[in-house]
């Protein structure tokens, strides 16, 4: 380790002897030297006519070349200033003059790196960033901006080279942004929370990045690490208090922590004025809509704000679900159905019978519904119904699509077809006592079903007695098994 350390030292200083000579050292790996006046005059020139006369250009750029051709320190700053006035193939002409008259020269590896980068060129600019490495293995320039230059192209390589840095100086706080940025470029939150944190210790008070903050916070709620990201959300929020970003993750915590008080605080960002529409996403009216039917049971607002939401971005149609959900919730039963039949059609070939089912649901719902006609009623009860036996033949032993088929067909009229329904259920239930509801419900109807309709002819009363065994085998305090328990002694059965 110490020998390391040692070595790190020894090629620390002898980097900043070979290119801190000028002035002061940049971020780009050189500081170009002033240009003679007789090359600052013919820059110019190249500059004033390289559009209107190409020819004459081109006849003063080669004057220019041949004067500066052997000049490194003079190609540099005349390729500088081509670079700053954006006219990057002249750049280019003196970075190879450059990289031909020495190709260790580090100022020059740096520049052509820049140049090849502003030309979109990242190949070549890892190359000349690799190319330092190679002649000075622990230039963390070098090392911070090849892994700049990679953080979009390949993250990986990205990512070592900033651990390189890290190794080389573990007090360097920007790299862990760096590191942080790559890896929530790469959607992998976990680890760019952890950067992000290792940041934000140690970064000087007053020198917090803003954006690395939101990614931060952001990474958090990703990751449902609520109570870091209420703290953070909170801590940021008084750091930069006009980023809606850390007032939307506030709120985000209080609808996840169920904190109705500081819900109902924390949502007036969303009416705040000073914000336009333009600042919130999806997800701002997603949480709205929760907070809205969850916090404040307004299923109505819940709706307003869902389709706030899928009008922000239309292609989560996971969007249309919810809406469906908070409709049917709100009493908007023909919407509801509407909403969600949009949602199976935009699945295409992704939808599943879990959303045939639910689709007959919300018909049984709205079969349900006080006040729905009988014209109404008889719609929902036939939709409903075909949909759950197209479950059902799906199913065959799931018991749930004959139960509600069972349901949604029961009338104050007992009927035979309805009550064989029921038995089925029975039937698939089989052995499991779990769902209490379901058995005792199947069980009850076949009970009044045999007792209403055999009026006190024994055969049929008999019928009944095996349900209401069942139903005190699952319960036997069941007030109605045991009312009809006695019913049936009477008669001997």
């Amino acid at each position: 380790m110490k020998s390391i350390f040692s070595k790190t030292l020894m090629l620390g200083a002898l980097f900043f002897l070979s290119i801190g000579a000028a002035n002061s050292q940049t971020d780009k790996g050189y500081t170009p030297f002033a240009m003679n006046a007789d090359v600052k005059a013919l820059a110019d020139q190249i500059i004033d006519v390289q559009f209107s006369d190409p020819e004459k250009g081109n006849k003063l750029y080669q004057t220019l070349s041949r004067k500066i051709k052997k000049n490194n320190e003079q190609l540099i700053a005349v390729g500088d200033y081509f670079l700053d006035k954006k006219i990057i193939s002249l750049a280019n002409f003196c970075a190879r003059q450059v990289y031909q008259n020495d190709a260790t020269y580090i100022p020059g590896l740096f520049f052509g790196a820049e140049v090849a980068f502003a030309r979109r060129d990242y190949g070549t600019a890892g190359q000349k960033y690799e190319e330092i490495l190679n002649i000075q293995p622990e230039n963390t320039l070098a090392m911070e901006l090849n892994a700049f230059v990679y953080k979009n192209v390949n993250p990986h390589v990205s990512i070592e080279m900033y651990n390189k840095i890290k190794e080389l100086n573990p007090s360097n706080y920007n790299v862990d942004k760096e590191l942080a940025d790559v890896y929530y470029n790469m959607n992998e939150f976990e680890d760019a929370a952890k950067f992000y944190e290792q940041y934000f210790n140690n970064v000087p008070k007053g020198k917090e990045n803003e954006g690395a903050a939101e990614n931060f916070v952001s990474s958090l709620h990703m990751n449902h690490n609520i109570e870091a990201l209420s703290a953070n959300a909170k801590k940021f929020s008084a750091l930069f208090p006009k980023s809606p970003v850390f007032k939307r993750m506030i709120f985000f915590a209080d609808v996840e922590n169920y904190d109705v008080e500081a819900a109902e605080q924390s949502a007036a960002y969303l009416n705040d004025a000073s914000y336009v529409d333009t600042v919130f996403t999806y997800l701002d009216y997603e949480y709205a809509a929760q907070y809205a039917s969850d916090m404040k049971n307004d299923a109505a607002l819940a709706a307003e704000y869902m389709e706030k939401a899928i009008k922000k971005d239309p292609a989560k149609i996971e969007g249309l679900s919810k809406l469906a959900n908070y409709k049917r919730n709100n009493g908007q039963h023909d919407e509801a159905i509407a909403t969600f039949k949009s949602y199976i059609e935009k699945k295409g070939k992704e939808a599943a019978m879990a959303d045939t089912f639910k689709l007959a649901l919300f018909n049984l719902y709205a079969s349900q519904a006080a006040g729905v006609s009988a014209e109404k009623k008889a719609e929902y009860v036939k939709e409903g119904d075909q949909l759950f036996q197209l479950v059902e033949a799906a199913q065959p032993d799931n018991y749930q699509p004959t139960y509600y088929r069972a349901v949604i067909n029961t009338t104050d009229d007992f009927s035979e077809e309805v009550r064989q329904l029921y038995e089925n259920v029975l039937v698939k239930l089989g052995d499991d006592t779990e769902n209490e509801t379901v058995r005792l419900r199947a069980d009850w109807y076949n009970v009044v079903y045999y007792i209403n309709t055999g009026g006190e002819n024994k055969a049929v009363l008999a019928n009944a007695r095996k349900y209401v065994n069942d139903m005190l085998s699952v319960d036997d305090e069941n007030d109605s098994a045991l009312n009809a328990d006695k019913y049936l002694k009477n008669f001997g059965l």
